[in-house]
């Protein structure tokens, strides 16, 4: 997790506790609860996954994407308006986070789960946890990971 993130979850739990991040201690979980509590943003995308689906995913969308996951947690924002290239970043982090979700799940293995918080606050929280400046765990359907200009990384330029 880069510093980024680290200041963004930071600013969203004072918001809603008035309270510090490190006055909370990390709870796991299983993959299944915390696909269960991701899983209605998925909602956003109804009505467009034909579209989306038709989109060659354009990595240069990826900063786009990551304001629009800040606009959901800060500002309710519903990516009603978002253009198809950002839509289809946000589409691929969420599918591809349900699959790694999964794999924990199969697998046995703990994964992060927020505080309490509420069930829309947890979203928010494991939307900026887990989806915000997310390296895709899988190569991109038809695209190899040198396409993807992810397969080497400089460790010292913070996350990709």
């Amino acid at each position: 997790m880069g510093a980024r993130q680290i200041e963004l979850l930071e600013r969203f739990i004072q918001g809603v506790t008035g309270k510090p991040l490190s006055s909370f201690k990390p709870l796991e979980g299983t993959g299944f609860e915390a696909n269960a509590l991701i899983w209605p943003l998925g909602s956003r995308f109804k009505g467009k996954t034909t579209d989306i689906s038709n989109t060659i995913y354009q990595f240069e969308y990826e900063p786009l994407a990551d304001q629009a996951i800040e606009d959901y947690v800060f500002n309710d924002d519903q990516w009603t308006d978002l253009p198809l290239p950002v839509l289809a970043v946000l589409y691929e982090r969420f599918t591809q986070l349900s699959m790694l979700l999964s794999a924990h799940e199969k697998h046995g293995t703990m994964t992060v789960l927020p505080p309490e918080l509420g069930e829309i606050n947890k979203a928010k929280f494991l939307a900026l946890f887990w989806l915000h400046g997310m390296t895709l765990p899988f190569p991109v359907n038809g695209q190899a990971l040198f396409e993807r200009g992810k397969l080497f990384v400089d460790p010292s330029s913070g996350p990709h």
